[in-house]
C-alpha cells in the first residue's frame, strides 16, 4: 500500500488558518470595548433618553447611551424590533459611556454590546419563533392617493438629524421633513401626524411596523418616491409601547378621529391586511436588575 504524504507541522497551522479564513471566522470571537462603564441612571437627573457615537457616526470611537432602558439596550445590540423582544417588564434605567476601538464595524460594535450586557448583567436567553398578528400593506378598493415627489430624497437637506427640535414647522405647527424622510408627531390633544417628502413606501412601512409594534410587509407594488400627510388617533385595541414595555397612554376620546387603520384607507388609500406569522423573536431567561462592578 502506497504510503500518504505527511505534512509538516507549519503546513498544517497554515490550513488551519486558511480553512478559519475560508468560513469567515473572526479571529477576537469575544470583542469587548476598550474601556466601559455601564451604571445605574441617577433618577433626580434631568438627562432625557439618548444614544449617541459608535461606527457610522460623527463619533465612531465613543458610545453613550443616558436613561436607557435595558430593551433599548438589547434592541440596539441585536438589531432587532421592540415586538421581537421578550423579557421582563423592567423600569430600572442606566448610563453607559464606552470607548471604542478604532476601525470597529458596525457588526464588530453590536457584538462588543452584547458581550458588556451578558457580562455585566449576567444575561441568559434564547432565540425561537413565534405566531404573532403580523400585516401587509396594500392598495385600497380605489387605489392609493400618494402623490408622487418632485423633490427627491437624493436632496442636500436631506440629512435626517434636520427633523429635530430645530426642524421647520408647517402651518399645523408641525415639522416639516427633510426629503426621504417620515416624521411621526404626537400634538398636546393626542392626535398623531405622519408627514413626509420624497419618502419611498418602505418607509411608510417601516414606520408603521414600529407604530404597530408589528411586522408589515409592503404588498403596494409601488416603487417611486411620494409626499403624504396622515392624521390619527390612538387605536386602543393596538396601543403604543414605551421602551419599558408599558402602553403609551391613549387618547381619552378614541371616537373624535379615525384610528391608524382607518386613516390610511381614507387619506393614503392603502389598507392593512392581518395574518398570522412566524416571527424570530429573543426571549431573556435570566437578568440582573444592577449591572456588576465596572
Amino acid at each position: 500500500m502506497q504510503q500518504q504524504p505527511r505534512l509538516a507541522p507549519a503546513a498544517i497551522a497554515l490550513a488551519i488558518v486558511c480553512a478559519g479564513a475560508a468560513f469567515g471566522q473572526a479571529v477576537d470571537a469575544h470583542p469587548s470595548f476598550d474601556v466601559a462603564s455601564v451604571k445605574p441612571h441617577d433618577p433626580a437627573s434631568a438627562a432625557r433618553f439618548s444614544i449617541q457615537g459608535g461606527p457610522g457616526t460623527s463619533d465612531p470611537d465613543r458610545f453613550t447611551c443616558r436613561n436607557c432602558s435595558l430593551r433599548s439596550l438589547l434592541t440596539a445590540a441585536y438589531d432587532i424590533k421592540e415586538y421581537q423582544l421578550f423579557s421582563p417588564a423592567w423600569s430600572e434605567r442606566f448610563d453607559i459611556v464606552a470607548n471604542v476601538p478604532d476601525g470597529t464595524t458596525k457588526e464588530q460594535f453590536r457584538l462588543m454590546l452584547q458581550n458588556l450586557l451578558t457580562d455585566r448583567f449576567r444575561l441568559t436567553m434564547h432565540r425561537e419563533k413565534r405566531e404573532m398578528t403580523v400585516y401587509n400593506l396594500v392598495a385600497a378598493k380605489d387605489g392609493p392617493k400618494l402623490t408622487p415627489s418632485r423633490r427627491s430624497s437624493a436632496s442636500p437637506d436631506s440629512d435626517p438629524s434636520a427633523a429635530g427640535p430645530s426642524a421647520t414647522l408647517g402651518k399645523d405647527g408641525f415639522p416639516v421633513p427633510p426629503p426621504g424622510v417620515v416624521t411621526t408627531t404626537v400634538s398636546f390633544n393626542g392626535d398623531y401626524r405622519m408627514n413626509a417628502i420624497a419618502a419611498p413606501v418602505t418607509k411608510l412601512v417601516s414606520t408603521l411596523s414600529n407604530l404597530l409594534g408589528r411586522p408589515v410587509s409592503d404588498g403596494t407594488g409601488l416603487t417611486g418616491e411620494y409626499d403624504f400627510r396622515l392624521a390619527w388617533w390612538p387605536d386602543v385595541a393596538e396601543p403604543r409601547r414605551q421602551q419599558d414595555g408599558s402602553p403609551v397612554p391613549s387618547a381619552p376620546d378614541a371616537d373624535s378621529g379615525p384610528t391608524l387603520f382607518g386613516a390610511l384607507q381614507t387619506q393614503l388609500g392603502l389598507r392593512l391586511e392581518p395574518m398570522k406569522g412566524q416571527v424570530d423573536v429573543l426571549v431573556i431567561d435570566h437578568a440582573e436588575k444592577a449591572p456588576t462592578g465596572n
